[in-house]
């Protein structure tokens, strides 16, 4: 079900549909708390979601602080 969740949250990721990308990540971190991945990406979406990334946006992660 992790897994699943995962996958579906990056395609919702990458397609820049936030909302959906929130929602199957939560579910992924509802049957397995300690996911990584899936708390990384929904914090990304979060921040993507108030402030979206520009046309030439590719799927990459800018780390601004060190």
């Amino acid at each position: 079900m992790v897994r699943a969740s995962l996958e579906q949250g990056l395609k919702h990721y990458r397609a820049r549909r936030w909302k959906r990308a929130i929602d199957r990540f939560r579910e992924a971190l509802d049957h397995h708390p300690a996911d990584g991945p899936s708390r990384l990406y929904l914090e990304r979406c979060q921040h993507y979601a108030t402030n979206p990334p520009g046309d030439e946006w590719a799927g990459a992660w800018t780390m601004e602080t060190k």
